[in-house]
């Protein structure tokens, strides 16, 4: 991809950009799942992560915005995959983030 060689790899925003193109195609190909279900798989729990993270959304956007331009592997791990150094982000919030972005 062409977008990849410009970006590092841990780069939050292209990490937040590429996420969103990935679920908004899902959601396009297979309908009828909620948002929850897109954004983790049908995971157990996703209801409740997505109910946390829609209402800490203007604080989490705040903090998205911070840090669209780390490249810290620390921050990539919080936003992507949940980190314990950074225990007061919902894990994988940079999927909503993403998918907000986009629709």
């Amino acid at each position: 991809m062409w977008l990849a060689a410009r970006w590092p790899d841990y780069a939050i925003d292209h990490c937040i950009f590429q996420e969103s193109l990935v679920v908004a195609a899902s959601a396009e190909v297979r309908h009828g799942w909620e948002e929850a279900e897109y954004l983790t798989l049908g995971k157990p729990g996703c209801y409740e992560w997505l109910a946390e993270c829609t209402a800490r959304w203007p604080e989490l956007r705040r903090r998205i915005t911070r840090d669209l331009s780390s490249v810290a592997t620390g921050l990539y791990a919080a936003y992507f995959g949940g980190n314990p150094e950074r225990v007061s982000l919902p894990k994988r919030v940079g999927y909503i983030a993403g998918y907000r972005a986009v629709t």
